[in-house]
């Protein structure tokens, strides 16, 4: 089966692009490895991750609307382990594909994992920030 193509950069149903821009997205290069619900296992990279989802390319087909289960090392070490749902597909080239996975919460081990996540983007936010004004009072 097939994924669905992105129609554009629209936003995901009922959300704005405002709305979906409130979320702090990091860049990342991890490796991601993935298992669907219909049992498909895979091996992907990870584009960008934010608290509400992430970004992440892989050789494997995924469905539109297939829940999925990544897990990933963050570059401080952090294994996350997080359930989602792939709300877009792109094709990025002959063989190799772009999802888009919103998280979910499905249970109590799925919270704890967000709650990780949280604090490692605000940890790395702070720190882009902190670089950033460096920076800028280094041409002043």
């Amino acid at each position: 089966m097939s994924p669905r193509r992105s129609q554009g950069r629209r936003p995901p149903r009922g959300r704005t692009t405002e709305e979906r821009r409130r979320f702090i997205r990091i860049i990342e290069g991890s490796p991601v490895s993935f298992l669907t619900s219909d049992g498909v296992r895979g091996e992907g990279k990870l584009v960008d991750l934010s608290l509400r989802g992430m970004r992440f390319n892989s050789r494997t087909e995924i469905p539109d609307a297939c829940r999925v289960r990544s897990i990933f090392l963050l570059e401080n070490g952090l294994s996350m382990d997080l359930a989602g749902v792939v709300r877009h597909a792109s094709r990025a080239s002959a063989r190799r594909w772009v999802y888009g996975v919103e998280f979910f919460i499905q249970d109590y081990r799925d919270l704890k994992e967000h709650l990780k996540l949280n604090d490692y983007i605000m940890r790395i936010r702070a720190e882009q920030d902190r670089l950033l004004r460096e920076k800028l009072l280094k041409r002043k």
